[in-house]
């Protein structure tokens, strides 16, 4: 062990590779950080295991990643009782310091340990005059952190035991937030630095974390970020950082020229003419604070190597500039870190050994800031702890990379959507050419984290093609053997350092629940005290225990597996029980994993002895392939009738998933309300809905549509117009025409009338502002938007002044127009319309042939729409109507025995189960029409029905019609399918839903099912 050698690990925070001259941007000179590349090697190619700075000196200091030492956020602290390198250095004979930056927590339980001397700034530190908490006492330094630090380091390295090799850890603040510089560097940089090419990136083709991201140069820098004073007042001077900062950032209004901002120092004014000179002075602005901290650093690096010069020590001693991870400096729009994006997921590295190391070697293999433990205890030649994950390189320093090498990177940012910079939770790997990210956005209530259930999202990038990271090729056909190989290196690598997988559905935990939890006892199927000889014996040894569940998903999902269009997915599943202990799921899709294990869960019963074999499947050994007949598979409920809180909405989507629905409509407005808040246009529900705190939010629509996606079902949005709109009436009378007209039986068909005027521009103007607000925030997560256009009733516009008229032939064009002008608006959202059939069959409207026509008058509208060549989605009133039967809601005064019997209303009868089970859509239609058959839908309209009674008018009876629309009318054999066995089916998933929450009603009474012979005949 004789000729160790020193190790001198200076590391920066936060300081980009391409603010680093050897790097090759040139934006700036370091050439004393130059000079250890030049008599050492660069790494092109080190990652940080977590973009973030705390967690990263974690991974630094012990050699494993966050979930084993713990440190996963910034909120997080080491355990100072934890194993670490510098303690295994000073056990072997090294004399050890830190100091510096450490923000590993403070206290005597996250202090520094290892260290036979710690001198470390308090929390973020000071640029100047910083606290410094050294050796456990606490005391004021007077000067610039940088100078500081280093004075600290070569005072401990003149004095400290020269018998021994040592390992000193030197951590500067620079170049942090807020980017204050020495005094005497504040005139470089007075020519404008280069923007990054990236700097105007729209985010398209990423996934959403990078647009939700508050990282922006343009919009989220603060005063004090570049330096300037912060004037007085509230969100009118600019937004605060956060609800808990006094921080605010400098706005962008839209008179720039009133803007004055002063620099806090020398009480410069600076004014603008335009926007884009206001950009261009915040990034300018940003990147010279940033570039003047890096001198200061650069000259101390020189100091430091200067003094191993003058002592002699430059051939014994390893010198390593870093910094703990990456940085945005400017690239993409962004200042910051966090992303595993290359620029903040890259780490600069130079190191320097004369006896090991080649001059100007440059190195292309990956390697990880989790490795660089290993690397300096190989060096001072003490053996690798088993706890440690990372590899030791220093053969690759040597020039001579192992065969075994592992090119790959593993990168997991926790810290999701923390309160300043909205970043989401993600992990992924890179490898010599491609990139995959997972944001599976999910805090987890982890500290500094916000709630997830943002969409989660893939993202592979082609490194050799895409350096900029600009389009994601996830779901691309020419890219699926590349999606899957990587996406099993990924599943290999977690496996290999112990990280838990979220991109394994969180089905799989709710079905693992459900069935322990939500399994009930079937007496209700056996003759009564029989139930006994159909289950296992109460204290008897099961034939098998199911004990291993696969699941194999053959092709990634795509962007468009969680809103697609009709086929677009493919659903099909197997599921296989066998003998052996395990039960096995193969999908093609993400969506059939879904549906699979929703039949796996209903596959087990209650054991009725309670406390004895629990649960049980007895159909096993049992093989299922299965797969929908129709594409879309839905249900249209009515919002603007009644009022349905937004956990009512997602009890909802929560049943629909068990009964393998894939669609929920929601009508979301109609003429009684508006139970939708537009920001751009608040006053509609603020007058519009029944009362105040009746309407959903934005956050509440993202929220349903989220837990639809995950749960496999596209929430999907209808804002009925022109009809049915009498509720924007009620802030906006002047765009309707027989508003709340009495009587109303003259003007519509249920009161209370009113239509948009048609030949209004002030219309149109509403129309776009109401969609441009609405349609970007549906986008994400649904394919189609519903435009209604259901009941226009002609009558209205005679009274309408610019119309005057109630003729076809006058109305039509009209609407023709208003209908272009609407799904223009959709289309470019991204969305494909869904129309009433009305616009087709009543008006003859010309429609896209993306337009997809949704029929409800009777069960012919399908063959009409499809026999002119339009997609259509069925769903009659005839069969499909759940309002049906109730008797009429209105008109009282009319009190003749016709009138109220037998509940007589425009829809009576009652559509039951067996006639909804009945009901073959696609009967009597020529092959070609049933391709244009998309699916279907069951519609309830609620004028009598509420929170109340929801769950018992839905259910089963719909129930009863997602069988149709999954397995067809009829068998393989071409028979209709049995309603005795189909009874047996819906009772059995009635009881699964009611032990759920949801209070169906039952198919039959309990004897009926007990002895279900003797309820036929």
């Amino acid at each position: 062990m004789a000729n160790r050698p020193n190790i001198l690990f200076i590391m920066a925070d936060d300081h980009a590779s391409k603010a680093i001259g050897c790097y090759g941007a040139n934006i700036n000179s370091t050439p004393n950080m130059d000079r250890i590349a030049e008599e050492g090697m660069r790494f092109n190619h080190c990652y940080v295991t977590n973009s973030i700075c705390t967690p990263s000196r974690a991974s630094i200091l012990t050699g494993t990643y966050n979930h084993v030492n713990g440190v996963v956020t910034l909120a997080s602290k080491i355990n100072k009782h934890i194993p670490n390198v510098a303690k295994h250095l000073r056990t072997g004979g090294y004399q050890t310091a830190m100091i510096g930056k450490w923000h590993l927590g403070e206290g005597s339980d996250h202090e520094p340990t290892g260290f036979d001397f710690w001198s470390v700034v308090s929390g973020q530190g000071a640029y100047h005059d910083p606290e410094m908490i050294e050796m456990g006492k606490t005391r004021y330094e007077k000067g610039y952190a940088t100078d500081i630090i280093t004075d600290k380091s070569l005072d401990w390295l003149k004095k400290r035991d020269q018998a021994k090799p040592f390992f000193l850890m030197c951590h500067h603040k620079a170049p942090h937030r807020s980017w204050e510089c020495d005094p005497k560097h504040a005139d470089l940089y007075t020519e404008d630095v280069k923007v990054p090419e990236t700097f105007d990136d729209d985010y398209k083709n990423r996934a959403r974390a990078a647009a939700e991201a508050k990282i922006r140069v343009d919009t989220d820098l603060t005063y004090f970020d570049l330096g300037l004073a912060q004037p007085d007042g509230g969100s009118e001077v600019g937004e605060l950082v956060s609800l808990t900062s006094t921080l605010r950032k400098i706005p962008n209004p839209e008179d720039v020229t009133k803007l004055r901002l002063i620099d806090k120092q020398s009480g410069e004014v600076f004014t603008f003419k335009t926007n884009a000179e206001l950009r261009h002075f915040k990034y300018q602005r940003y990147i010279k604070r940033y570039l003047r901290t890096i001198a200061s650093i650069d000259d101390n690096v020189g100091r430091m190597l200067k003094y191993l010069d003058d002592e002699n020590l430059t051939n014994d001693t390893v010198v390593i500039y870093t910094s703990d991870q990456g940085f945005f400096l400017g690239d993409h729009g962004w200042f910051d870190k966090r992303f595993m994006y290359e620029e903040s997921f890259q780490m600069p590295f130079m190191i320097r050994y004369p006896r090991e190391i080649a001059k100007g070697s440059v190195c292309d293999d990956i390697v990880c800031n989790v490795d660089f433990a290993s690397t300096f205890l190989d060096l001072a030649e003490l053996q690798n702890p088993s706890y440690m994950q990372g590899r030791s390189f220093r053969k690759i320093l040597n020039g001579s990379t192992p065969d075994d090498w592992q090119q790959i990177a593993y990168h997991r940012y926790w810290m999701h959507r923390d309160a300043e910079h909205n970043a989401y939770a993600h992990y992924g790997i890179r490898d010599q050419q491609y990139k995959l990210i997972y944001w599976y956005n999910e805090g987890y209530d982890l500290p500094g984290t916000s709630a997830g259930g943002q969409p989660r999202e893939w993202e592979l990038f082609d490194c050799e093609k895409d350096p900029l990271e600009l389009f994601n090729v996830f779901g691309k056909p020419e890219y699926t053997e590349v999606a899957k190989r990587m996406i099993a290196q990924l599943d290999d690598k977690m496996r290999e350092i112990g990280d838990e997988p979220e991109h394994i559905p969180a089905a799989v935990d709710r079905a693992r629940k459900s069935i322990f939890t939500e399994s009930f006892v079937p007496w209700k199927f056996y003759p009564r005290n029989e139930i006994e000889k159909f289950e296992p014996p109460a204290n008897g040894q099961p034939k098998t225990y199911i004990r291993q569940l696969e699941i194999t998903q053959t092709t990634p999902d795509s962007s468009s597996t969680f809103k697609p269009l009709a086929g677009q997915v493919d659903e099909t599943y197997n599921l296989t029980i066998g003998t052996n202990g395990v039960a096995s799921i193969a999908a093609v899709s993400s969506t059939g994993v879904l549906h699979a294990l929703e039949t796996f869960k209903q596959l087990f019963y209650l054991h009725s002895v309670s406390g004895t074999a629990g649960v049980y499947c007895n159909i096993a050994p049992v093989n299922i392939r299965d797969g929908p007949k129709f594409a879309h598979r839905g249900v249209n409920l009515d919002v603007a009738r009644n009022w349905f809180p937004k956990e009512t909405i997602l009890r909802t989507i929560d049943a629909l998933s068990w009964n393998k629905f894939n669609r929920f409509h929601i009508h979301m407005t109609d003429a009684q309300s508006w139970p939708i808040d537009i920001p751009a246009l608040p006053e509609l529900s603020k007058k519009g809905a029944y009362q105040t705190g009746l309407s959903y939010t934005p956050q509440d629509i993202e929220d349903i549509q989220i837990y639809g996606i995950y749960r496999g079902v596209e929430v999907i949005i209808e804002i009925d117009i022109p009809g049915h709109t009498t509720a924007i009436g009620f802030s906006h009378p002047e765009l309707i025409t027989a508003f709340r007209e009495k009587l109303w039986h003259n003007y519509c068909g249920e009161p209370p009338c009113g239509q948009l005027k048609l030949n209004s521009t002030a219309v149109y103007d509403f129309i776009t502002k109401l969609f441009d607000d609405l349609l970007p925030r549906v986008a994400p997560y649904s394919a189609y938007f519903h435009t209604g256009g259901d009941e226009i009733d002609a009558r209205d516009y005679v009274l309408d002044e610019t119309v005057k008229s109630n003729d076809t032939a006058v109305l039509t064009p009209l609407i023709q127009k208003f209908i272009d002008h609407s799904h223009d608006l959709v289309r470019k959202a991204g969305l494909v319309p869904i129309v009433w059939e009305e616009m087709l069959l009543d008006w003859n409207l010309k429609l896209g042939d993306d337009v997809v026509v949704q029929t409800w008058i009777n069960s012919a509208s399908v063959d009409k729409v499809t026999a002119l060549g339009h997609k259509a989605l069925f769903g009659s009133n005839d069969f499909w109507y759940l309002a049906c039967g109730h008797g009429q809601w209105f008109n009282f005064n009319d009190d003749t025995f016709q009138a109220h019997y037998p509940f007589n209303d425009f829809c009576s009868p009652l559509k039951n189960w067996r006639l909804m089970y009945s009901y073959d859509p696609t009967a009597n239609l020529s092959a070609e029409q049933a391709a244009l058959v998309l699916g279907g839908e069951v519609h309830l309209f609620t004028e009598q029905s509420d929170p109340s009674n929801l769950d018992a008018i839905m259910w089963p009876r719909t129930g009863a019609a997602g069988e149709v629309m999954w397995s067809g009318r009829q068998d393989a054999s071409g028979k209709n399918r049995g309603q005795v066995d189909a009874a047996r089916r819906l009772s059995d998933m009635r009881e699964r839903m009611v032990i759920r929450g949801v209070k169906c009603e039952p198919i039959q009474m309990a004897y009926c099912t007990q002895y279900d012979g003797d309820c036929t005949w």
